[in-house]
């Protein structure tokens, strides 16, 4: 014999399956929308957040080699409230200085190249300092390392291993004095 509880329990049960099923509908058209504005038809604009839109103009502008509409756009998208927004944000306009990085080895200007690592790596350690677990971010600033190492720093880190080797070392050691 079914109880009157069992039936109560079945109907929650299924009015939350029910709900779900709705939440998950709705996130699903607004990803569609949004990725449906990233291949250029603006059809699915309306509803977007401005942190969306400017990931969507920034996407745009990367996809048709227009770096500094991108680098704007991405740029607009660091104040985000939302960590993961400004996660992406960093991580984006930190690849686009590695590709303008890039594209002026060739060129005749090597002194751009120097303040566009730098930022680049200045991003990709920032994204560190918010989540150190983030592995595309860790890699991408060991190739920019790569590219350029951070002599300094890596002076300091041997200095703090190795004190007996930095420059304030003293050039004589003390003789060990037999104690009484």
């Amino acid at each position: 014999m079914i109880k009157a509880w069992h039936i109560r329990v079945v109907r929650t049960v299924f009015l939350l399956a029910v709900l779900l099923l709705l939440a998950s509908l709705v996130s699903i058209d607004h990803d569609l929308r949004y990725n449906t504005a990233l291949r250029g038809e603006n059809t699915g604009l309306a509803g977007m957040t401005e942190n969306e839109l400017h990931a969507i103009e920034g996407w745009r502008a990367y996809g048709e080699g227009d770096m500094e509409a991108a680098e704007q756009a991405f740029a607009a998208r660091i104040a985000a409230p939302d960590s993961q927004d400004r996660l992406h944000a960093r991580f984006m306009l930190a690849e686009l200085y590695v590709r303008k990085d890039v594209a002026l080895e060739t060129s005749d200007k090597p002194d751009a190249k120097v303040p566009l690592l730098e930022l680049a790596k200045s991003h990709y350690r920032a994204i560190l300092r918010e989540d150190n677990s983030n592995w595309p971010a860790r890699y991408n600033l060991a190739r920019v390392l790569h590219l350029q190492p951070d002599t300094d720093l890596q002076r300091e880190r041997e200095n703090d291993v190795m004190p007996e080797r930095s420059p304030e070392a003293p050039v004589e050691t003390n003789a060990y004095e037999r104690l009484p």
